[in-house]
């Protein structure tokens, strides 16, 4: 027996070769191995199985669904970044979605997108998840250092300073800059 129908047999405990069907109804069976025809991507983008697909890659079979449905209404490209009017083609085009729900595939939700622009539109969840982490409230409002620093005017290490001293958060934060303000950090 050869090494491909050895590990056919271990693996399924006979050497005929079942059929294949592309499927998320039917169920698998000894004759019939099914492949799921949509899957969840980890990071919850969908992928279907679209083997002939224009924008198939050559590592796998399948094919972001969100760039099918995009290609299918709109074809080949090239476009226009509905952000910035930028021209984009294929190759470095994303194609974003509007609500920001990765499952939302709608045509009417998707529109092409430069890279800096598709990047850009997520600037607001990199800083809810650091005011999530580390954040500081003051009152009713939470915000980073860095940007308590911003709205205050005085620098992010002498915010940080004055806390590490044991002044109040309100105070290291609102308190204006003294006439020298804090020591540095290096060693002269």
């Amino acid at each position: 027996m050869c090494e491909t129908h050895y590990y056919r047999q271990r693996r399924s405990g006979t050497t005929t070769l079942r059929t294949v069907v592309v499927s998320d109804e039917v169920k698998a069976s000894d004759e019939c191995r099914v492949i799921p025809a949509t899957v969840e991507h980890s990071h919850g983008y969908l992928l279907e199985y679209c083997p002939d697909h224009p924008l198939v890659r050559e590592s796998s079979p399948r094919v972001y669904q969100h760039r099918a449905v995009y290609y299918q209404h709109h074809g080949a490209g090239p476009f226009e970044c509905h952000w910035c009017n930028r021209p984009v083609t294929w190759e470095g085009m994303h194609v974003d979605h509007i609500d920001d729900d990765k499952q939302n595939n709608a045509i009417s939700n998707l529109v092409a997108s430069c890279p800096t622009c598709n990047q850009a539109r997520g600037q607001w969840k990199i800083r809810l998840f650091h005011r999530r982490k580390s954040g500081i409230q003051i009152g009713d409002r939470t915000h980073t250092l860095n940007e308590w620093a911003a709205i205050a005017g005085i620098s992010r290490n002498a915010i940080q300073a004055r806390i590490d001293k044991g002044w109040t958060v309100e105070r290291a934060v609102f308190e204006p800059r003294g006439r020298f303000g804090p020591a540095s950090r290096r060693q002269v």
